[in-house]
């Protein structure tokens, strides 16, 4: 009688266990994201449907146009850092060329607060370094009751339509965060999926995808403090001047062409 106990005894023992094992590998996801610091990669992918060409070029252009771009994403309490993340095409070779093209704008990192509501994007324009600073916008989504799940991550659809794109995000709400990929963000949980398709053009559309999220406690966002400092307002008109010298500069050149023939 007394051996039956002990067997039974260790049989619910073991049998908990099994259980509290499951219970952690389901909760482990939501409970590693307590944290608040941490770095999130994304695949970008713009796909477009060419027609007034070729089949043959139209299908080069959609190709070239449909390769990936990757992000990355640093994420600090309530600040976060997004970035483009530079990979080497290995089908491509080791050696990048890099071009230069006068009127060249890119964004080289976008910082956003959301205590203050601050937004400051870093572009660079002929590589000189700007800084624009401008309020974080509050995007009327619409969350849904659609929910599935994403790398482990339950996640639930929100929806945003500006008349010109159908956004449609999956956040999660047990990552405690309202940052994103790109310029999609102010959720209340951190974006881990993206479409945004042109409402005109339905073929017409760009997805973001979760690649990796990573605990990282050595982030530590700083606002970014190098470069010529304006407003969103005084880059439009600073730029539109710029785009104008060009083209009136690229006209006197086109001009001095035809009075030397």
């Amino acid at each position: 009688m007394l051996i039956s106990s002990l067997f039974f005894l260790v049989y619910l023992i073991h049998f908990s266990l099994i259980q509290m094992k499951y219970l952690l590998l389901l909760f482990i996801p939501f409970m590693t994201f307590a944290q608040e610091k941490f770095k999130v990669e994304y695949e970008i992918r713009n796909f477009v449907t060419i027609s007034n060409t070729s089949p043959e070029k139209a299908k080069q252009l959609e190709e070239a146009y449909s390769k990936p771009k990757f992000y990355e994403l640093f994420v600090d309490k309530d600040k976060c850092l997004s970035k483009e993340l530079q990979r080497i095409d290995n089908s491509q070779g080791s050696r990048m060329t890099i071009f230069t093209v006068e009127g060249d704008v890119v964004d080289k990192q976008t910082y956003l607060d959301f205590n203050s509501n601050e937004k400051i994007i870093e572009k660079s324009v002929d590589g000189k370094a700007y800084l624009v600073s401008d309020i974080i916008e509050n995007n009327d989504w619409k969350l849904t009751k659609e929910t599935k799940i994403i790398n482990g991550y339950k996640v639930r659809k929100a929806i945003l339509n500006n008349d010109i794109h159908l956004v449609e995000a999956w956040f999660s709400k047990d990552i405690k965060s309202k940052c994103g990929p790109n310029k999609y963000n102010n959720l209340p949980g951190l974006i881990l999926e993206v479409k945004s398709t042109v409402i005109e053009k339905p073929t017409t559309f760009t997805t973001i995808t979760l690649e990796s999220i990573k605990l990282d406690n050595k982030i530590l966002i700083q606002k970014p403090s190098k470069g010529g400092q304006m407003n969103d307002v005084e880059f439009k008109v600073f730029i539109g001047d710029y785009y104008r010298k060009i083209d009136e500069k690229f006209k006197e050149s086109q001009k001095q062409g035809v009075d030397k023939t």
